[in-house]
C-alpha cells in the first residue's frame, strides 16, 4: 500500500474530542507530578493513574456548579477522610494466619492507591513484590517510603533498576527503633 491509500483524520474530527483530550492530558500531567513528589519510579504509573482518576472525581469543578464529578455521578457529597498522598509510608498489618510467633505483626510498605467502593487501600509490599490490599494500615503521611529495603528488588513490572530514587536527601526515611504511638494516630507534627 502506498501513503496515501491510508485513511487519515479530519482536523474537525479531533477538535470533537477536545475535552477528553484535555482531561487526559491533565490526569498526566498529575501522574508525573504524583511520581515524581513520592519518588516513586514510572513502572508505578498504572497505580498513579487510577489515583490521580480517584481525587480528581471528588475535586469540585467549575464546569459542573462546583459540584465534584462523584456528586454528580452519585447525588452525595463524597467522602475524602480517606485519601493519602501516594508514596506516603504505610504499614500493612499482617494476619495472624500469615505470620508466626515472633514475626513483625505490621511490614514497611507504600500507599498507592485506594480501592472502589470498599474502605481499603492499595499497598506496595516490597517483601511480597506485590501490590496488596489492605484495610488494616498506618500511615505517616509525611514521611516517603524509601524502598532501601528492597533495593534492587524491582518494581510492579519486574524493573529492577532505579525503582526508587534512595539517593534524594530531601525525604526522610523512619527511625526503625521508634514505635508509633496508639494514642494519636494522626499526629505526625515530628515528623517534618
Amino acid at each position: 500500500r502506498d501513503l496515501h491509500s491510508f485513511p487519515t483524520r479530519r482536523s474537525s474530527d479531533l477538535q470533537t474530542n477536545g475535552v477528553a483530550e484535555r482531561m487526559h492530558r491533565t490526569i498526566m500531567d498529575k501522574v508525573r507530578t504524583v511520581l515524581n513528589a513520592s519518588g516513586m519510579s514510572a513502572a508505578f504509573w498504572p497505580e498513579a493513574v487510577k489515583y490521580v482518576a480517584h481525587t480528581i472525581n471528588r475535586q469540585p469543578s467549575r464546569a459542573l456548579g462546583n459540584k465534584t464529578p462523584y456528586e454528580v455521578w452519585t447525588g452525595q457529597k463524597p467522602d475524602i477522610s480517606h485519601l493519602r498522598p501516594f508514596g506516603c509510608l504505610a504499614f500493612r498489618h499482617i494476619p495472624a494466619q500469615d505470620r508466626h510467633k515472633l514475626s513483625d505483626r505490621a511490614r514497611e510498605c507504600a500507599m498507592v492507591g485506594y480501592t472502589g467502593n470498599k474502605q481499603a487501600y492499595h499497598v506496595w509490599d516490597p517483601v511480597a513484590q506485590r501490590i496488596v490490599m489492605s484495610r488494616d494500615v498506618y500511615f505517616r503521611e509525611h514521611r516517603w517510603w524509601s524502598g532501601k529495603a528492597s533495593a534492587g528488588r524491582g518494581g510492579p513490572t519486574g524493573i529492577s533498576s532505579d525503582i526508587f530514587d534512595t539517593n534524594d536527601t530531601s525525604r526522610t526515611s523512619p527511625n526503625p527503633f521508634s514505635i508509633p504511638s496508639n494514642s494519636d494516630r494522626n499526629d505526625d507534627d515530628d515528623d517534618e
